[in-house]
């Protein structure tokens, strides 16, 4: 199958996100269904965390693929809350992004891992309960999209 287009993953997204958007705020996800999710102190411990969470971050599209980067974005909030520190100059999400080069195994960069697991949340929070569990979108896509075409699609659906 040849690349898609920069509109086919466009109108990919677009169609997931129709399907399932949420009309009622208590139908609405809150991606309770992911199991916890920890940021440990220990700096091996992280990085064990996240080699644990890369290897599932790879495939076609599936639930555990796609709760891998749900839980990838839940870090990335506890990394930013926790240790951020504006006094000594440390931003969380840089920490984050130094401890996925150490694990990350293929050309791509943590800020790609990163990039498309916001991406994906940013529309999946928008939706019905586990309606991402069934989600059949190219995990590429995601990652593929340029952000003009990514503003465009948030600007559609309102998400901006």
């Amino acid at each position: 199958m040849p690349n898609p287009t920069q509109q086919e993953m466009y109108e990919k997204i677009r169609r997931f996100f129709n399907e399932n958007v949420c009309d009622n705020e208590s139908e609405k996800e809150d991606f309770s269904s992911i199991t916890s999710v920890t940021l440990y102190e220990e700096k091996e411990k992280r990085i064990k965390c996240l080699e644990e969470l890369l290897a599932t971050m790879k495939g076609s599209a599936s639930s555990l693929l796609y709760s891998s980067f749900i839980k990838l974005v839940l870090l990335l909030n506890l990394y930013k809350k926790k240790l951020d520190d504006e006094e000594n100059d440390i931003d969380g999400e840089e920490v984050l992004k130094n401890e996925l080069s150490v694990v990350i195994k293929t050309k791509e960069r943590p800020s790609l891992f990163i990039k498309k697991s916001k991406k994906f949340y940013t529309i999946a929070s928008k939706c019905k309960k586990n309606s991402w569990k069934d989600c059949n979108v190219a995990p590429s896509f995601w990652r593929d999209i340029q952000n003009d075409q990514w503003g465009n699609l948030l600007d559609e659906l309102n998400l901006n």
